[in-house]
């Protein structure tokens, strides 16, 4: 099923520019979520329970601006499996690359946190033609084996590398180079996991310790990987450091920087942020 669905609708359809491809975004807004309400009890519990002071009024609003962008980020990223490089670059523009050239220069790779706001996908899979690091970028394999293969051709074809989450040999061990590691650390860790606990969106949230423990192993300095949305279908991406000198902080401290600038981001635009996940998942009384 998998491969028909790949190749009679989401290659075909990527090949399409995305003023048609947003017509089917707008068909999907009124489908999945006007009509079938996809999610939408995680999206409201999620809203109130991080902005318990909103009126029902303006969780609606929120629900509403949300819905459209995610099916924006949905369409944008099929288009992604056909997009020209000059496209990318075109819709994607990263403004300040001088900041890690100095790390570069002297050999030095760098740590690069970031979370799902906005579009990850895009600027990610032409970060390679922008920065001088070689991307390298933290990923969660799919339980399809033919959608994760045709993602994974797609999200590396100009040059960015994919570690499967979970795989710490690379880190202990990585191939020589100089690499700037991506990390989406805002997903809910599972028990299994060592984490931290913070305060984030007025909830009790357990966040991942792998950004800190690698950075702070190989005295990598740690940037917030910002992305804003300019207009439909353009994003700006700047580097924001968050520690220059990881070894020599306390433990959580990198993830709390990390939290508050994630966290102030999603309250400047609410929408923004990918609301469908169930976040709040792991309790304090679960912590391993």
């Amino acid at each position: 099923m998998s491969r028909i669905l790949y190749f009679l609708v989401l290659n075909p359809l990527s090949h399409l520019p995305l003023s048609i491809l947003y017509g089917f975004s707008t068909v999907l807004y009124w489908v999945l979520y006007k009509m079938i309400g996809y999610r939408t009890e995680v999206v409201r519990n999620n809203l109130e329970r991080s902005f318990p002071d909103w009126s029902r009024k303006e969780v609606e609003q929120t629900m509403d601006a949300f819905y459209q962008h995610f099916f924006d980020i949905i369409v944008e990223s099929v288009r992604g499996f056909s997009m020209p490089k000059e496209e990318y670059l075109r819709r994607n523009t990263f403004l300040n690359p001088e900041v890690v050239q100095q790390y570069y220069d002297s050999g030095q790779s760098i740590m690069l946190v970031t979370g799902h706001y906005n579009n990850w996908e895009l600027p990610s899979a032409c970060f390679n033609f922008q920065v001088p690091h070689r991307g390298v970028a933290v990923y969660k394999r799919l339980g399809n084996a033919f959608m994760d293969g045709k993602l994974y051709t797609s999200r590396t074809r100009f040059g960015l590398k994919l570690i499967e989450k979970g795989n710490s040999s690379w880190f202990m061990n990585p191939e020589p180079g100089t690499y700037a590691y991506i990390f989406l650390s805002d997903q809910s860790p599972t028990a299994a996991k060592r984490v931290y606990w913070t305060s984030f969106l007025n909830q009790e949230t357990a966040v991942f310790t792998g950004v800190e423990t690698i950075s702070k192993r190989h005295k990598m300095p740690v940037f917030f990987m910002e992305v804003k949305k300019v207009k439909r279908g353009f994003y700006e991406v700047e580097f924001v450091l968050l520690e220059a000198h990881p070894e020599q902080t306390s433990r959580g401290e990198i993830m709390e920087k990390y939290t508050r600038h994630l966290e102030g981001l999603i309250r400047e635009e609410p929408s923004k942020w990918l609301w469908t996940h169930k976040r709040w998942k792991r309790k304090r009384n679960k912590a391993v």
